[in-house]
């Protein structure tokens, strides 16, 4: 049984380490211009979302960055996150809502609606993003400008979340 204590103990030093690393050295995400100007598709898996997709939404369509297509999958929603899109999509001809199709055997929801959003997604550069972060203004040209001046594949970026639960 003491194997156990050590493994816990060495498993939370490690997360300590982890956490104190990323606190001392982390990255952030330097100004910049993006060169030529591309579209971004923004992809948003959304289910159940009434209470952040609207802010979402604002804050999207408020980015420096204007070429942008912002397209939301309603994952089977039991609000009014697909209402509250269309709403939206009104307004502003850069968002689309589609309606996420029956979940395939062996496929987990998020994962397949994500793979529905790349399907209609026509930017040259694709942005998934959750209904709960935060994006703030110029979250998407330093993206790209980063992405551009390191000849980048690929871009992990962690965006502000809004936690409002100790979970």
């Amino acid at each position: 049984m003491i194997w156990l204590a050590y493994f816990i103990f060495a498993f939370l030093v490690l997360r300590f380490l982890v956490s104190l690393s990323n606190l001392l050295f982390r990255q952030w995400l330097k100004q910049g211009i993006p060169s030529g100007n591309p579209l971004i598709s923004v992809l948003v898996p959304a289910r159940d979302e009434e209470k952040n997709i609207g802010r979402l939404l604002n804050e999207l369509t408020g980015q420096n960055y204007k070429n942008i297509e912002i397209i939301v999958c309603d994952d089977n929603s039991g609000d009014s996150t697909a209402g509250i899109t269309e709403s939206f999509q009104k307004k502003d001809r850069r968002i689309r809502l589609i309606r996420g199709g029956p979940l395939p055997a062996g496929w987990l929801g998020k994962n397949h609606a994500c793979h529905q959003l790349a399907l209609v997604a026509g930017g040259e550069y694709l942005l998934f993003l959750d209904a709960d972060v935060t994006v703030k203004p110029p979250l998407l040209g330093n993206a790209l400008a980063h992405l551009q001046k390191r000849e980048l594949a690929l871009l992990s970026i962690f965006p502000m979340q809004l936690m409002h639960h100790g979970w």
